[in-house]
């Protein structure tokens, strides 16, 4: 090697000045970045536009609808008779979604790291290679949860079943729903490591939304078809979601190629 390679080689890989504990407890640390202040906001719109990002969007916040819908609707009816319950008894029904989700949280991210890294010793195309998509594989797993809770809820619900039943079947969602949660995350997360922050932020601006407008027409499902038609509907949204995890699976890799060759958007990722 030559002394001039190893010279700015040297120079490339000088670590940065180590912070003090009183530095790094600074509310601002100044300006770190040259890029445009409003082009950082608007970028997470941006990246709507990529296949990857929108599907993850779509995903999440049919997660999220699912999540807030079914807390609303608990609320209107379990507050009602057969079970009359008060906002405090309410409140409480939410325990054992709290302690599944401290279990299930951490397994279902294990589960994802674990079947990520059993296909790419299997992958047929690049053996011992990784692919983003291999993270939806998990929604095999997860939808049907989602689908068997939601289902569960509207059969209780319509037949005035025991309060148990209500809790198991909330539970039984909830836990299919953290898994959904998890792989729009890690799977966007892999496709744009880059641009994760924006791409994480894209996919909760996108699942806010979707709750805000969602949440009144689903409202108003409840009322005129009853909580077996409405659970009913967000079971299919789940299958029809699941499902179209299929093309993006399979072309997932095309896609990316595709979209980041766009000069529109090299453009967008800037």
């Amino acid at each position: 090697m030559s002394a001039e390679w190893d010279e700015e080689d040297l120079k490339s890989s000088a670590r940065p000045a180590r912070q003090t504990y009183n530095e790094r407890l600074a509310l601002s640390r100044g300006r770190i970045s040259e890029k445009s202040f409003f082009k950082g906001i608007i970028k997470p719109l941006g990246l709507v536009s990529s296949p990857i990002v929108f599907y993850s969007c779509f995903l999440n916040a049919t997660v999220f609808l699912f999540l807030a819908g079914m807390s609303t609707f608990m609320s209107i009816l379990l507050s009602s008779p057969p079970y009359d319950l008060t906002p405090s008894q309410i409140g409480l029904t939410n325990l054992p979604l709290f302690l599944a989700g401290l279990i299930c949280g951490p397994f279902f991210g294990w589960m994802s790291d674990a079947s990520v890294g059993l296909m790419a010793r299997h992958n047929g195309t690049s053996k011992g290679m990784v692919e983003p998509e291999f993270r939806l594989v998990l929604l095999m797993v997860s939808t049907p949860i989602t689908m068997v809770g939601l289902v569960g809820l509207g059969v209780s619900f319509q037949n005035s079943l025991p309060l148990v039943w209500i809790l198991v079947w909330m539970t039984v969602t909830n836990i299919g729903s953290i898994a959904g949660v998890q792989i729009a995350v890690a799977y966007v997360i892999d496709c744009h490591p880059e641009h994760s922050a924006q791409a994480f932020s894209s996919i909760n601006m996108v699942a806010a939304g979707v709750v805000t407008v969602g949440i009144t027409p689903m409202i108003g499902l409840l009322d005129t078809a009853g909580p077996m038609a409405v659970f009913g509907t967000m079971a299919s949204v789940a299958a029809v979601v699941a499902g179209a995890a299929l093309p993006i699976y399979v072309f997932g890799k095309k896609i990316r190629a595709w979209y980041e060759s766009m000069p529109w958007a090299q453009r967008l990722l800037d």
